[in-house]
């Protein structure tokens, strides 16, 4: 299972790091922030609450519950953004590869940001953070679309799994 999640957090870095390249190469400011109607209002605050849940779910799983969203304080550039959120792919990675089976497969204590307390193992975890962001940036397709960006590269694991 270790070398899947593995895999499986290197796709998430990649569908990222291609969409994040495709924003920072044809997004104006005034694309980023146009209000449409999605989950979120703006391909930013899409793209932040991305950030803000696999950052959420990494310290989490180091033993750390956090109480807020550490992306609704984010007041950085696009470049920025996209910089921190590439980092934490690597953070995710490093973690990931730092692990062994016995401690992905154990379940751990942790709480919503609203304080509720849940136990998961950490494979069910690692799997619905990294869906998390494939069904976010499904949405940000759709939204890069609204503003006229329609030539998208693919983020499907499928291929990803080509390479």
């Amino acid at each position: 299972m270790r070398t899947t999640l593995v895999r499986y957090v290197k796709y998430n870095a990649w569908a990222n790091q291609r969409l994040l390249d495709l924003i920072s190469e044809q997004c104006s400011d005034v694309q980023l922030n146009r209000e449409l109607i999605s989950s979120f209002p703006t391909i930013r605050k899409t793209l932040l609450h991305i950030w803000g849940a696999e950052s959420v779910w990494l310290l989490r799983l180091q033993g750390t519950s956090p109480s807020t969203w550490s992306w609704m304080d984010f007041t950085g550039t696009q470049e920025e953004l996209k910089k921190v959120m590439l980092e934490n792919d690597r953070n995710w990675l490093d973690f990931i590869e730092s692990k062994d089976e016995n401690y992905l497969y154990a379940t751990f204590d942790y709480k919503a940001i609203d304080g509720t307390a849940y136990a998961s193992s950490r494979v069910e975890a690692i799997h619905h953070c990294m869906n998390h962001s494939t069904f976010h940036r499904g949405q940000l397709v759709t939204l890069l679309r609204q503003v006229g960006i329609t030539k998208l590269p693919s983020t499907d694991y499928i291929t990803f799994s080509r390479l």
